[in-house]
């Protein structure tokens, strides 16, 4: 294609179309070195009937590892998951007056120490929880501090199988759960951001192994962009979120 010398790009340096054309490329240059906000949805679990079933347990057979976002003003007791049975086989984890919990039930029922890192994590705030059990050790830190150990001694192959619950109906969970991951012997084999618009599935990235929505309804779920500091609301239903731009902060 030939060359138009008529082009501003092609101006004198001094003329009004040339620096018209160089302020036109600046302005290009600009908007693309800013990042669009990332946009997601969260669930808000009520802590009336809602829960989430996996279509399969999560079994934990060897050493292994995970993460989990959740955010609550529950003052009581809510679990962010547990086992598909109650007090056997079961690995769970819960916010109880404001401190996160990490234990477990091997197959013959008897549970293993209990792994508490203290702390006002009731507060309203986005917060992520990590979790470990490698040989004997079970490992729970908060938002990146010193992680808190214990040791279960008769630990053998447990389970998640519930989300927002506890197996008997207990300890529903009040508030938003996201980017379930959990690794078995090093293998990544639930990955659940749980950021779907709509429907009663949490997905699986990672196995297939979908969870199922009891009681949910789709205005639990809203769109939010992501801010420096926070995820602000995209026209939310009220309720049951507080305001139409509801703004959930991180830690």
């Amino acid at each position: 294609m030939a060359i138009s010398l008529n082009s501003p790009k092609y101006a004198d340096v001094n003329s009004l179309a040339y620096q018209m054309h160089k302020k036109q490329q600046d302005r290009k240059k600009r908007r693309a070195s800013i990042p669009e906000a990332i946009t997601r949805y969260f669930r808000r679990n009520l802590d009336t009937t809602d829960y989430a079933r996996f279509a399969a347990p999560i079994t934990l057979a060897g050493d292994f590892s995970g993460s989990i976002d959740f955010l609550t003003t529950n003052t009581g007791n809510v679990a962010l998951f547990s086992g598909d049975t109650f007090s056997v086989s079961s690995v769970a984890m819960d916010v109880n007056s404001g401190n996160v919990r990490l234990f477990c039930y091997n197959s013959s029922g008897v549970q293993q120490g209990v792994v508490q890192f203290s702390g006002a994590y009731n507060d309203g705030v986005l917060h992520t929880a990590t979790f470990s059990f490698t040989g004997t050790v079970a490992s729970l830190s908060v938002d990146g501090g010193t992680p808190v150990t214990g040791t279960w001694s008769s630990y053998d192959t447990a389970s998640i199988g519930n989300l927002y619950r506890r197996a008997n109906n207990s300890s529903i969970f009040d508030g938003i759960l996201a980017n379930l991951k959990i690794w078995d012997n090093g293998t990544l084999i639930t990955d659940c951001p749980i950021d779907e618009p709509s429907g009663a599935t949490i997905i699986d990235h990672a196995s297939g192994n979908n969870a199922t929505i009891i009681n949910g309804l789709d205005a639990d779920r809203g769109p939010f962009k992501e801010e420096p500091a926070l995820w602000k609301g995209q026209n939310l239903t009220v309720p049951p979120w507080d305001s139409v731009d509801q703004e959930l902060l991180k830690a």
